[in-house]
């Protein structure tokens, strides 16, 4: 018999099987040259669109559901989303390098991340998984992978992870 040690999220007791999630944080992205660095800027920008309004649900839809105070996340992630540094940056990325968005989203959302990590202030550690989050919804955005709502079959299951991003826990269904 195997013994799982972990955190819980919910009071009570659970019944159901044990499923296990493991998230794919940089889908797959490779580094690839850009053969139109201001078409890779526009891909970026609609992105950054797409992203908005995505989070935008998702802050409705959390604030119905779970609270104003449990949606806040979602407006920290705005935040990030409309951060021009962050803009800048990925911009920067893609015309210094001649490098495909994705890619330069993926390496200035993680070099973003790694810095909020290593500030002294707990909050703004707090921010580098927020940081990672949002890099991934742009990324997913860009590759054209939707963010589909996370399910495990009809059956109830108890969710293993080893950490579940803001973007993730609001899409779980629920049932």
């Amino acid at each position: 018999m195997k013994t799982v040690q972990g955190q819980g999220v919910s009071n009570g007791i659970a019944f159901g099987r044990l499923k296990f999630y493991h998230h794919d944080m940089n889908l797959g992205v490779q580094r690839r040259p850009a053969e139109d660095a201001a078409a890779e800027i526009r891909r970026f920008e609609a992105a950054l669109e797409e992203v908005s309004g995505q989070l935008d649900d998702l802050y409705r839809q959390t604030v119905s559901t779970l609270g104003e105070e449990n949606a806040a996340v979602f407006q920290i992630h705005q935040m990030i989303l409309e951060d021009p540094d962050f803009q800048d940056a990925v911009r920067e990325t893609i015309l210094a390098e001649c490098v495909c968005a994705p890619y330069a989203v993926h390496e200035t959302g993680g070099r973003f991340a790694r810095a909020f990590a290593a500030m002294d202030d707990d909050y703004m550690q707090g921010r580098a998984a927020d940081m990672a989050d949002v890099s991934r919804q742009l990324v997913a955005a860009l590759t054209g992978r939707a963010e589909e709502p996370l399910s495990f079959g009809a059956e109830p299951v108890i969710l293993a992870a080893d950490d579940l991003a803001p973007s993730e826990t609001a899409r779980l269904e629920k049932g």
